[in-house]
């Protein structure tokens, strides 16, 4: 009787371990997805003069819609700056690079 108790003890625990991990995995998956629908918004043109993103995956790289409504996309480690404009509406396939 009491191998039995231990022995479902111990599944119980492990079970809740196991379920554990993959939630924070969501959790973590689901920031970094929204934070690239926020860069997107910014190169949709949704954007308002002043609104910074930071990159998730690589921290020093910042993007940020300037005065005259352009993205300026920031690599603080290496200082480089690269600016693009919104794509337009007629031009919003994939193949699109925002020149």
């Amino acid at each position: 009787m009491k191998l039995t108790a231990i022995a479902s003890a111990i599944l119980l625990s492990s079970a809740t371990l196991a379920i554990a991990h993959p939630l924070g995995a969501t959790a973590e998956r689901n920031s970094a997805v929204s934070n690239v629908q926020r860069i997107d918004a910014l190169y949709r043109g949704e954007g308002k003069p002043g609104d910074v993103v930071r990159s998730i995956s690589n921290p020093d790289v910042v993007f940020r819609v300037t005065e005259s409504g352009s993205i300026e996309r920031r690599n603080e480690r290496f200082g480089i700056v690269e600016t693009q404009r919104p794509r337009s509406i007629l031009r919003k396939d994939f193949k699109y690079r925002g020149r």
